[in-house]
């Protein structure tokens, strides 16, 4: 699943209650919407659980996306020269509706 898909999923819930989260997550037709239920249900249970707060009052504050790990690849050449191959990178870190209010 890659970074740039997940970040569309993850910027459709930000900033939403947990049941509307939900709520979105379970009609949304995307792969990468199910990954996003699990990993919101993991910090909504971290969050009840762990610090003691009501789940009836969570919000998704913060929802980031950025590259996993990947294995690394040799690409080989002529006369016995390797290079290395990586991935496909996306986008930078940065979040795409991330923008400086001063500019």
């Amino acid at each position: 699943m890659s970074p740039k898909k997940l970040s569309l999923v993850a910027a459709l819930i930000r900033g939403l209650s947990l049941s509307e989260a939900q709520a979105q997550l379970s009609l949304l037709p995307k792969r990468g919407a199910r990954v996003a239920e699990k990993v919101l249900a993991s910090a909504a249970a971290n969050a009840v659980h762990n610090a003691g707060l009501a789940e009836a009052r969570l919000r998704v504050r913060l929802a980031v996306v950025s590259k996993g790990t990947y294995l690394k690849r040799i690409r080989y050449h002529a006369r016995g020269k390797t290079v290395r191959r990586s991935p496909n990178t996306p986008e930078r870190r940065s979040h795409p509706f991330r923008y400086n209010a001063r500019a």
